[in-house]
């Protein structure tokens, strides 16, 4: 939000790094989603499916390089001691420094999910349930995630898994025979992919197939519009990419709320959207031989959001707020208020 008031305070064109959002194919694609042609959008989901392995965990700290300058690379965040394998990439498991895999892809699947259904704030409402299952290693963040967003009239389910499709399997889960990325579901047919996919009936017959460009014209258009000083040319404008990011951290805070459960509270979902994503994820874990019994669920609450305000109400509203920014921010890498 502080991006967004610099940029317009100082009349400087900022783009966010969404670059399937430049795609001229899916724009068109949602237009026509979004205009009825294959009858009222019902849902969307981001499917974000990816095997990885675990990061493992040290009995000593890992040594950083002598020539590599820790303190600049972890800016704001606080120079702990490492007790994973490797330095860059795996901070993305750990709070201090990422927001797992729902804050690593699901950005890129969020943005798309709201492109199509022509949503432009905040959800509403959010709940996470998930965990981190089946790896012992350092990482905190959960590597199997379902995320409902309450928007109206028509919710967005995230589905996070990085466990394998089964125990000892080296592919990961797929949906409706595809691997990952976006399923925009409408009352007579539904969209999955994401820079390439299918139009399809919900017997499974394809009636269209679709390619896009992946954004290929994205660092074009933002040269464009820096050449022409106009913000309005931007395709990811940074309050659009702001939304996209942030909707991951809405997810993450419910999650971070949530108290451990020997079960998936299937019949204290009231959302059919979401409790059917929840008997699939309970197929998935028993599918690596997963007993939550034994290795608990994290079953996080609802929380109500205000998407003017850019804050939670309602219950676990002031524990939810604290998350909204760090307690504090390591000299020199203070976030300055723009006013």
């Amino acid at each position: 939000r502080q991006m967004i008031k610099a940029a317009e305070k100082y009349g400087r064109v900022v783009q966010g790094g969404m670059q399937r959002s430049s795609d001229p194919h899916l724009k068109a694609l949602f237009a026509r989603l979004r205009g009825g042609e294959f009858g009222r959008i019902l849902r969307g989901r981001a499917i974000i499916y990816g095997h990885r392995q675990g990061i493992g965990k040290r009995d000593t700290p890992l040594t950083v390089p002598s020539f590599f300058d820790y303190n600049l690379w972890a800016g704001p965040a606080e120079t702990r001691d490492l007790y994973r394998n490797s330095l860059h990439y795996d901070w993305h498991w750990v709070w201090e420094t990422g927001n797992g895999e729902l804050g690593n892809n699901g950005p890129h699947h969020l943005d798309l999910l709201r492109a199509a259904l022509g949503v432009e704030g905040l959800a509403p409402s959010v709940r996470s349930f998930g965990g981190r299952f089946g790896w012992d290693d350092a990482g905190e963040s959960p590597n199997t995630q379902v995320i409902h967003y309450g928007y109206e009239p028509a919710p967005i389910i995230a589905e996070v898994r990085n466990l394998p499709a089964k125990a000892g399997a080296k592919d990961s889960s797929t949906f409706r025979g595809q691997g990952g990325g976006i399923v925009i579901e409408c009352e007579h047919a539904y969209f999955i992919g994401m820079g390439e996919g299918e139009i399809r009936e919900y017997g499974g017959k394809v009636i269209e197939k679709f390619q896009g460009d992946n954004g290929a014209g994205h660092q074009a258009n933002f040269i464009e519009a820096v050449r022409a000083g106009d913000a309005s040319m931007l395709s990811s404008p940074i309050q659009v990419a702001h939304v996209s990011c942030a909707l991951t951290l809405q997810g993450n805070i419910s999650h971070k709320l949530g108290a451990a459960a020997a079960r998936l509270p299937m019949a204290e979902v009231s959302n059919a959207d979401t409790r059917e994503a929840l008997e699939r994820l309970s197929l998935h874990l028993a599918a690596n031989k997963i007993d939550l019994s034994e290795k608990h669920v994290t079953v996080g609450p609802e929380l109500r959001f205000d998407p003017l305000r850019e804050r939670f109400k309602g219950d676990h509203a002031k524990a939810a707020n604290r998350y909204l920014k760090r307690d504090s921010y390591r000299a020199p890498f203070v976030l300055h208020k723009v006013t």
